[in-house]
């Protein structure tokens, strides 16, 4: 699925820790993608940064 969204030009934006509720378990972590109304009219992505902020303490 995620290798299909990205083939599709849309962008990871969001990654929810614990965000997806279980009936009877513990919450699995989702992501959310997303397409900018610009990108998809002129074919072109906006860089992403993730990494701008240090993992560790």
């Amino acid at each position: 699925m995620r290798r299909t969204f990205r083939a599709a030009g849309w962008t990871k934006e969001a990654h929810y820790r614990r965000g997806w509720p279980v009936p009877g378990g513990e919450p699995l972590a989702s992501i959310a993608y997303a397409i900018l109304r610009s990108e998809w009219s002129t074919g072109t992505r906006v860089p992403l940064v993730w990494e701008d902020e240090p993992t560790t303490a």
